[in-house]
């Protein structure tokens, strides 16, 4: 597997693993609504709000894992234990596996990618969300070194368990 970060070219890719997650969620609330379009993501990736990383089996995007800069404001929206410096503070946000892929050990490999990266570029702390059922998920980030911190209401379709993790 080749990891790097997603750029333009790969717009397609992500577009077509985003559509298959959409089709193939065990829950449909697990994931916080996403846009496939093929406009949609190009303008995710143009963000400079996301690092998006990808996961390459030879010209196949397997997987992605991302950080969200701005922690989808979540130390507006809740209050964040005095321990958490939230401005040294960056948010593991959305990540991908394909169909093909799950089972195998890519999430846990994409997350503790997406971690170095993170702690290169000198945070210290780290949170995330996911809905409380998601067990892959959730396993795969307490497996990291996230803690539960708090669980929330994201919309009424939308449960959710708050993580934290002192990265240094």
């Amino acid at each position: 597997m080749e990891y790097k970060k997603i750029s333009i070219k790969d717009a397609s890719k992500l577009s077509l693993l985003i559509k298959e997650m959409k089709d193939n969620l065990t829950n449909k609330s697990w994931f916080l609504p996403m846009e496939s379009d093929i406009e949609s993501v190009k303008e995710m990736i143009n963000k400079t709000r996301f690092y998006i990383l990808g996961a390459f089996d030879g010209e196949n995007l397997a997987g992605i894992a991302s950080l969200d800069y701005k922690n989808g404001k979540m130390p507006e929206k809740y209050p964040f234990p005095s321990w958490c410096d939230v401005s040294k503070m960056v948010e593991f946000s959305f990540c991908i596996v394909g169909v093909k892929y799950r089972g195998k050990g890519l999430m846990y490999e994409m997350l503790k990618k997406i971690r170095e990266i993170a702690i290169s570029q000198k945070y210290e702390f780290a949170c995330c969300t996911v809905h409380n059922d998601n067990y892959p998920s959730k396993k795969n980030l307490l497996k990291i070194g996230f803690k539960y911190y708090m669980s929330v209401e994201q919309g009424s379709n939308y449960p959710r368990d708050i993580l934290l993790m002192r990265l240094v």
